[in-house]
């Protein structure tokens, strides 16, 4: 390897055992190391039968598909398609013979913004693009540069097409370049993006995880990914009854008598039984019997929202927004309030985690958002150093904020620990249902002031809720700080920085964009033994709920067609108002005056987006249309970008009109799809979908779709019946067709 080149980044030489998590176990070729994380090359290539690198992300054996290692972690959301067609561009090479892996955890995939190797935010596109153009054009101008010295001729006269270099007479492929390429010095490259004459990036392309999904090969943490996965003991939860609950004791010696029954364990959230197969672990749960040591008072949401309105009611709190003049009652006055109940992620594939803790090291297998976060966590149960816990990661059936939690990892590892063997730990449906983490429950004030025509308004609004930051913050700062800090004192950072990230999920899109003479915000801190996390789009789902909703009442008060009153407070050409003038063109809500329609407006995750719904009241509740708009920059892959909007709409109207966990006495009422049902075929309106046209760097298109969907609801049901809809779900206040 030549490392006096001017062209040469700095070589790192790596462990074998790190290298071959990362390039998979590829046959002999180069492996290009590039590092996204700071959209720079800063490492070099070599050949992986004779030297190992860190920060493998692309893999060239000297035969077969060239594989590229995504950072990202895979749920559905089609990140793993976007990103390699992104690397496809750059590197001419064509995107259906690219091989891609989940990345394993390492902080070379670390998240350019999170310092950690998360996936979340809406931010997998926004943030690796440019950093996988670089990577793609290097490679590429490195092969160029080996061709041209095996055939004595000038770089200039090449040129890369399709995986192959040629001169226009004779080609070679990049397979049969590696090894040359390998011994040589990496080049330096740029991708100059011509959007509309791309191949790949602006196009509708085929997810490159499709065949996969359809003939079952498709690697989920439930299945067994890795060889030692199919030796491990399956593991069953009996988690705490109550919130609050702690195990004493159990029928443990009964168990144990069960066929196929090994241990039966007691673990921090509860009990854990481990047998031979899965099934016989669930017919022991069905004869479990356990004392437990309960809180002296028992949580209960009807209990709780009287509390939380009690809190609201003289709009106190922390203030968390103060813009423009100070309230000032004018000839028009709303005060209403609004809620939003606690919800689940309610995820295809049940919660899961593969552990084996060893003597001296641990092995993991996972499907998480969170792969970075994972060595810390079995650190942190066992005293393992983190860089002896191997961590590979699974694609997952759905994540929505529910995978970025690593409760089942936790209890697999403690059971591990205890047993030092291979152990495959699943949730059962109830388990995450009803002793899982949720979207909270939100209790909001809201009261406007304005005059005749609505031209001054002015803004008071009170919120009472418990913080996901002070939850989250304290199992973060562990993962992000250097492993010799320990935990005890980056759990002491984590409450500093609570007194400036405390409220960053309550204010989430709270201000109204429609030109306010005034705003001011409090906010009410509760405290509830409920867990909580975040929620696909977080904040921002009861914020526009609230917003968006009080919005239209306003307009209805001052008698102005609810789109014209917010076209009106936008500035005529912006992004803002094109994305909404968008709706109102696709639903022809002109032509038919709006009526039984809804509108709503959101800006979150940097990206614009609005809808139009149509609703039916005369029979019970039926969602006939809905139209959805969003500018999110640069649609790498339209086609993805549609498909979320179209699962942003589903997603959104199953919460929205049957979404609910309560808790009775420290239970969870509802603990299966027969009480937290998802919108069926037939409940599916017909959904229409646009992407405005942009210039501007990509933004979120997994997560902006959401927040919309529910006022816009919420606002049709209203015009089509004046039923005004102010406290989630619908179906307590209707019927659903």
């Amino acid at each position: 390897m030549d490392t006096n080149n001017k062209d040469n980044k700095k070589i790192q030489n790596v462990s074998r055992r790190s290298f071959l998590k990362i390039a998979g176990g590829a046959s002999a070729g180069a492996t290009f190391a590039i590092s996204l994380n700071s959209c720079a090359i800063n490492d070099a290539m070599a050949s992986s039968s004779k030297n190992e690198f860190t920060n493998a992300w692309v893999h060239i054996p000297s035969q077969g598909n060239i594989a590229f290692t995504c950072p990202r972690s895979e749920m559905g959301q089609g990140a793993s398609t976007g990103l390699a067609a992104i690397l496809c561009e750059a590197m001419d090479y064509p995107l259906d013979k690219l091989d891609v892996k989940n990345a394993p955890a390492d902080k070379t995939f670390n998240h350019k913004e999170y310092q950690l190797q998360t996936t979340g935010g809406s931010t997998s596109i926004s943030t690796e693009w440019e950093g996988l153009l670089e990577v793609g054009a290097s490679i590429k101008a490195t092969l160029i540069a080996t061709a041209a010295k095996k055939w004595n001729v000038s770089e200039g006269s090449l040129k890369a097409k399709d995986g192959f270099i040629t001169d226009g007479k004779k080609s070679i492929s990049y397979q049969e370049l590696s090894g040359l390429a390998a011994k040589g010095s990496l080049k330096s490259g740029e991708h100059k993006l011509d959007f509309k004459n791309s191949k790949y990036i602006g196009k509708n392309l085929g997810r490159v995880d499709n065949k996969n999904k359809v003939t079952g090969q498709e690697m989920y943490g439930i299945d067994s990914g890795k060889p030692w996965v199919k030796d491990a003991l399956a593991a069953i939860l009996i988690p705490f009854p109550e919130f609050g609950s702690t195990p004493i004791s159990c029928n443990e010696q009964t168990l144990l008598k069960m066929p196929g029954i090994k241990h039966v364990l007691k673990i921090s959230t509860g009990f854990a039984i481990v047998a031979d197969k899965y099934y016989q672990a669930k017919a022991a749960k069905e004869a479990f019997s356990g004392k437990w040591k309960k809180p002296a008072k028992l949580f209960s949401t009807s209990e709780y929202k009287k509390e939380c309105q009690a809190l609201t009611k003289n709009f106190g709190g922390e203030e968390i927004l103060d813009e423009g003049s100070a309230y000032n009652k004018l000839e028009n006055e709303i005060e209403v309030e609004y809620s939003v109940p606690y919800l689940a992620h309610a995820t295809l594939e049940p919660q899961n985690a593969t552990v084996w803790v060893k003597d001296k090291s641990a092995e993991v297998w996972l499907s998480t958002q969170s792969p970075g976060a994972a060595p810390q966590v079995v650190s942190e149960i066992t005293g393992i150093a983190r860089d002896k816990v191997n961590v590979e990661s699974a694609s997952l059936g759905g994540g929505f904020g529910r995978r970025g939690e690593l409760d089942a990892l936790r209890n697999a590892t403690e059971v591990s620990l205890q047993i030092k063997k291979p152990v495959k730990l699943i949730y059962e449906r109830e388990d995450d249902m009803k002793y899982g983490y949720y979207r909270p429950f939100v209790q909001s004030r809201l009261k406007a002031s304005f005059d005749k025509d609505a031209k001054d308004i002015y803004w008071k609004q009170s919120f009472a809720t418990q913080s996901i930051a002070e939850e989250v913050l304290p199992k973060m700062m562990p993962v992000i700080t250097p492993a010799w800090m320990g935990n005890s004192v980056p759990k002491r950072i984590a409450k500093f920085a609570l007194v400036f990230a405390d409220g960053m999920t309550v204010k989430e899109g709270i201000l109204a964009p429609y030109n306010l003479k005034g705003a001011q915000v409090n906010w009410q801190k509760t405290q509830s033994p409920v867990t909580t996390l975040f929620w696909r789009s977080v904040g921002h789902t009861q914020n526009a709920f609230f917003v968006e909703s009080f919005i239209d009442e306003i307009a209805d008060k001052a008698g102005i067609d609810p789109m014209e009153f917010r076209l009106s407070r936008l500035e005529k050409g912006s992004r803002k108002y094109n994305v909404l003038n968008k709706v109102k063109e696709m639903s022809g809500w002109s032509k038919k005056s709006g009526k039984n329609m809804g509108v709503a407006f959101h800006f979150s995750f940097k990206s614009y987006a609005a809808a139009v719904i149509e609703v039916d009241t005369n029979d019970g509740l039926k969602v006939k249309n809905v139209w959805t708009a969003i500018d999110c920059g640069m649609p790498m892959n339209p086609d993805g970008v549609h498909a979320q909007m179209m699962s942003s709409t589903i997603f959104g109207l199953t919460a929205a009109m049957f979404g609910k966990i309560e808790i009775e006495n420290g239970q969870v009422v509802e603990g299966n799809f027969d009480g937290y049902p998802l919108l069926t075929m037939a409940q599916t309106p017909n959904i229409e979908t646009a992407i405005i046209e942009s210039t501007e760097k990509p933004t979120g298109a997994g997560e902006p779709g959401v927040p919309i969907i529910a006022p816009a609801l919420c606002n049709a049901i209203y015009r089509a019946s004046k039923k005004r809809i102010r406290h989630l779900p619908v179906s307590d206040h209707m019927d659903i067709s």
